[in-house]
């Protein structure tokens, strides 16, 4: 069920003016800073590497090929970025800056709305690159995937689903060990953290308590006469009907896999993490922007009913 104004804020967050999605870019980016220090001696830099970060976020967004990219710096700097400038630009700035990026967009959404539950899960990102892996009693070829770990938040009231963290690691990476990574730099209000059995260890239940979060995972169907073991099944029993809500962890990746096909075309290890992370900004940056307009629709329909005149009985 879509939230009162769905259509209203959609329209209204202009989520395909290009100008627009680019203004929201370059604060993120110019809000981080440089993603890299440039240096003193030779020829100065044409663009400044902030502009590099949010033409890579914008293409992302728009799901461009470089080239296209390219076309659209005209309009947007007002000079035009070659594509295999586009590229380095990507090559060069750090998978952590990107982070950052979406751990920022994340801030900017929850000043406008509170998230009231939260989420962990992973999903695969598909490349177009084999590798040999053994299969029974043989070795053969088999298609490479990366494994893109994400911490959700959800606001009932807007009805948004915003990531607050994310990591990338290779395709058969655990889910266990990455929710630490998850929440290094997040610290909840006691609200609930939903997520399925790969995350179910000792561990992970005092982790997410020391973060401010109200752990409901899910326990493994093995038994053993451990105390804790007990007390986690018998604190999972009262929050089962909230456990049903980590339904809405999967908006985000049928978003990935409906605007990007779940998959990444960069060749280099380290571009295809980038690429991979950019999922996760371009849909931060796409609810930013639905959040945005929403809130405005709510001021201005506040304004509206307190300047209605009373009617005189």
């Amino acid at each position: 069920m879509r939230t009162p104004n769905y259509w209203k804020a959609y329209h209204a967050s202009k989520l395909y003016d290009k100008a627009e999605i680019f203004k929201i870019c370059l604060r993120v980016a110019s809000t981080l800073g440089p993603p890299w220090r440039v240096s003193e001696r030779g020829r100065p830099p044409k663009f400044r590497p902030e502009l590099y970060a949010a033409v890579g976020i914008f293409r992302k967004y728009f799901a461009s090929s470089l080239r296209i990219a390219e076309g659209d710096t005209p309009l947007l700097i007002g000079l035009r970025m070659d594509h295999a400038t586009i590229w380095w630009g990507l090559q060069r700035t750090p998978v952590v800056y990107f982070e950052r990026a979406l751990e920022l967009l994340y801030a900017l959404i929850g000043e406008l709305f509170k998230c009231e539950i939260f989420v962990a899960d992973s999903t695969g990102v598909d490349t177009d690159r084999y590798q040999n892996r053994r299969r029974v009693l043989k070795t053969g070829p088999k298609l490479e995937f990366l494994k893109l770990h994400v911490l959700e938040g959800y606001s009932r009231k807007a009805g948004l689903v915003p990531v607050a963290a994310a990591r990338v690691t290779h395709g058969y990476a655990h889910d266990s060990p990455q929710l630490e990574r998850l929440l290094e730099n997040f610290h909840g209000e006691c609200e609930p953290l939903l997520a399925d059995s790969a995350y179910y260890s000792r561990h992970n239940l005092e982790l997410v308590r020391e973060h401010g979060l109200r752990p409901v995972i899910k326990p493994k169907a093995f038994k053993t006469m451990k105390l804790w073991r007990a007390l986690a099944e018998r604190d999972f029993g009262k929050e089962r009907e909230l456990y049903r809500m980590r339904g809405v962890g999967e908006a985000p990746f049928g978003g990935f896999a409906i605007r990007y096909g779940s998959r990444t075309r960069c060749r280099l290890p380290h571009t295809r993490k980038v690429d991979t992370i950019l999922l996760a900004v371009a849909h931060n940056l796409r609810t930013y922007a639905r959040a945005r307009a929403t809130k405005r629709l709510e001021i201005f329909g506040l304004a509206l009913f307190i300047r209605q005149p009373r009617k005189r009985g």
